[in-house]
């Protein structure tokens, strides 16, 4: 009979646990299904996982995917709209089905905007289906 040392398993489960954190820190959060709803015929908008810091003063590129199914070819347009305090440009965009799949925007913080958390909505609307939509948090912090 062999008794296996309580450490000794834990430290074999922390790679695959770093490795599990590290895949979600890459996919980042998504919406819900847009488009259509069997398996492969819609497409989720996909996020930072983090709260992205933003300066006070500054203006950061944040890139917006599309994961789209195996079966789904059609043109996206997104809408952003940012909480009162901070803006995103642009406002609107459209991801084409023949392009990559992502889109980059702009978000800003004036000088004197307060600190602390704001969200930026993202609606993502194809040419025939279900809308779908996700938040991302952003923070505001001091330069």
């Amino acid at each position: 009979m062999s008794l296996s040392h309580p450490q000794k398993g834990m430290a074999m489960r922390l790679p695959t646990l770093i490795a599990a954190v590290a895949t979600i820190g890459l996919v980042g959060c998504t919406s819900p299904q847009g488009g259509g709803m069997a398996e492969g015929t819609g497409f989720k908008i996909a996020v930072p996982l983090w709260t992205v810091d933003v300066k006070q003063g500054e203006t950061k590129s944040v890139t917006i995917k599309l994961n789209r199914g195996d079966y789904f070819k059609q043109d996206v347009r997104l809408r952003f709209t940012a909480s009162q305090g901070i803006s995103v440009e642009p406002a609107t965009a459209v991801v084409r089905a023949s392009d990559p799949p992502q889109t980059d925007i702009r978000i800003a913080a004036p000088s004197n905007a307060a600190l602390g958390k704001y969200h930026v909505n993202i609606e993502g609307t194809p040419e025939r289906g279900e809308t779908t939509g996700i938040d991302m948090t952003v923070k505001v912090v001091m330069p």
